[in-house]
């Protein structure tokens, strides 16, 4: 279902939405504020990168609402996805398990459980043609591993070139809504 912006501004409990995206810094003020109007709910807000020091990265770290602090307090928290990578490739899905587990045990002392969660894996391994590897990925974060909210953005870059253009059905298919940016 294609859904507008307001979706992440106030997402079900356990909505999987896909974000079509064609420049980063676009891409960033959105996810910026899915991820302040959780910090305004306190809701525990994850962005989760392969590239977690990166220049795209800092553009969206400069967009949040008193990035340090809410840093330093755990409301918001970076995780790198490098080392789980090779596990997906791997078809080891044990780091993202062992992440859920983590993730129960941090909201369960917040008045508010929804986590709201960014991850740029899924899209990176679309990208890199590891078609099957990412549908995995998706399918496990469809299962709803937790209560809250998951934003995966793609860039439309390459979804109407060949080979993507055939697989990217199978994208929207493990998605609740469709936002593009």
């Amino acid at each position: 279902m294609l859904a507008d912006h307001t979706t992440l501004t106030g997402p079900d409990s356990t909505e999987h939405i896909l974000l079509l995206y064609d420049d980063d810094y676009k891409c960033n003020d959105v996810l910026a504020t899915y991820i302040n109007e959780g910090l305004k709910r306190n809701q525990l807000c994850i962005n989760c990168s392969i590239n977690i020091d990166g220049k795209t990265q800092a553009d969206l770290y400069s967009k949040i609402t008193d990035y340090v602090e809410n840093i330093k307090k755990e409301n918001l928290l970076n995780v790198d996805l490098k080392p789980f990578y090779n596990s997906v490739l791997n078809n080891d899905m044990t780091p993202f398990e062992d992440m859920k587990k983590q993730l129960a045990n941090k909201v369960k002392d917040r008045q508010d459980k929804h986590i709201r969660l960014v991850g740029d894996l899924a899209g990176l391994l679309f990208n890199a043609m590891h078609f099957d590897k990412c549908i995995n990925l998706e399918e496990w974060w469809q299962r709803k591993p937790f209560e809250g909210s998951c934003v995966c953005p793609y860039s439309t870059l390459m979804l109407n070139k060949h080979p993507f253009n055939s697989q990217k059905d199978r994208v929207f298919h493990t998605h609740d809504k469709v936002i593009l940016c």
